[in-house]
């Protein structure tokens, strides 16, 4: 029985693929690297922009949507480049357990229908798989398997530099000096580097992107003794106020806490939330077949019904001090099956509300904390947990 249970695990892990639900190629940022090449090595100046960028612009999930073609080129034939594994060991009530989450996403087929500097827009289909294992199952908090296909329409609008006659004479300018740095170091250190970097975040528009997709899925607990079938439509909303004095930008509330963060530890020169970590929002109708899930069998309620997901997403930069990036990430999840009977109320199985909050370091190293359930919880949680996260 261990046996078949690990070849499923290694099954859903390496052969089911995912599709990235935010595709996006790089836009006018990328040209700022062809600007240095003259001067500074191809790959040394790649790697740089990668590790600056991250810095000052502060939200990585949105960075690879901008800069995604300029600095993953060479992932291109890499088979596990999209899976992403997180070890754990968690910790709730009385009982402790070892185990894993991971998320193995990849788009099979993309298809642009605009590729421009200011917008870009297609279609992509793409399969996808996510979830939590525990190796002794009954210590499993979040028991929640999700493996599908999805067919999109994306598009995205703005982020684009805005090359006015000023921009492009300031940028000429410090382009001139910072040709006269020979080395990366020195140039990493340069206030002229950090001054030409918010020149051009300043310059940038706000980015809306949304993907609208239509799902099928399959959602199971880990040894697939419970399983739905739920096929519906999602819409993906992303918005980025790249230009940190947007009103926009001044108004991502869930920022100001780590902007104060980011002052304190010598991060930012000033107190000013970024608008590049506004959440992300995911809106979800499915119509689920619970036939062969054995608890709904029990209670004689096996009809299909209607369900509404709801999902919020929050990232954003605590410190680059301490020997690395420090990130704060909030995931928020909400599912309610409508016309529930009196029996499905009863037993808590019409709704459930599920709640996430984790502190990690760019080398991997993180702690969390959950709170709530997922659909094939019969009970709420307080979980904690602390691991290592290794993304291929």
């Amino acid at each position: 029985m261990m046996t078949r249970y690990y070849n499923i695990l290694f099954i859903v892990l390496l052969t089911v693929l995912s599709f990235n639900i935010y595709p996006q190629e790089t836009l006018s940022l990328s040209e700022i690297a062809n600007d240095f090449k003259s001067f500074i090595g191809d790959s040394s100046i790649e790697d740089e922009l990668q590790n600056i960028f991250k810095e000052v612009l502060n939200d990585p999930q949105t960075l690879n949507l901008v800069l995604k073609e300029t600095f993953e080129k060479v992932k291109q034939n890499n088979f596990l480049k999209d899976l992403d594994i997180k070890f754990k060991t968690f910790q709730y009530d009385s009982a402790s357990a070892i185990g894993l989450a991971y998320s193995y996403q990849k788009a099979i087929k993309t298809s642009y229908m605009d590729s421009s500097a200011a917008s870009a827009s297609g279609l992509n289909f793409s399969m996808h798989t996510n979830g939590n294992v525990v190796f002794v199952k009954r210590y499993n908090p979040n028991d929640f398997l999700k493996s599908g296909i999805s067919i999109s329409y994306f598009n995205s609008n703005g982020g684009a530099v805005e090359m006015t006659n000023e921009l492009s004479d300031s940028k000429t300018k410090i382009e001139k000096k910072l040709s006269e740095i020979n080395d990366i170091d020195s140039l990493n250190n340069s206030p002229l580097w950090k001054n030409y970097l918010k020149l051009v975040t300043q310059h940038l528009t706000t980015q809306i992107f949304f993907d609208f997709s239509l799902q099928a899925n399959l959602e199971s607990n880990q040894d697939f003794s419970m399983k739905n079938y739920a096929y519906g439509a999602s819409l993906g909303v992303d918005i980025k106020a790249w230009n940190r004095n947007s009103t926009l930008a001044q108004l991502n509330i869930l920022d100001w806490p780590f902007a104060i963060t980011r002052w304190l530890t010598g991060t930012d020169d000033n107190i000013y939330p970024v608008g590049s970590s506004l959440p992300t929002f995911l809106f979800n109708i499915s119509y689920v077949d619970p036939s062969s899930d054995p608890l709904r069998k029990s209670l004689n309620e096996t009809k299909k019904y209607p369900r509404l997901g709801f999902e919020g997403a929050f990232k954003t930069l605590v410190s680059n001090s301490f020997g690395g990036s420090l990130f704060v990430s909030a995931d928020l999840r909400y599912f309610k099956e409508f016309n529930a009977s009196s029996v499905i109320k009863n037993l808590g199985l019409n709704d459930s509300f599920y709640f996430a909050v984790e502190l990690k370091q760019e080398n991997g190293l993180f702690v969390s904390y959950t709170t709530g359930s997922l659909p094939y919880d019969l009970r709420t949680d307080d979980v904690y947990a602390i691991g290592f996260n290794y993304g291929f």
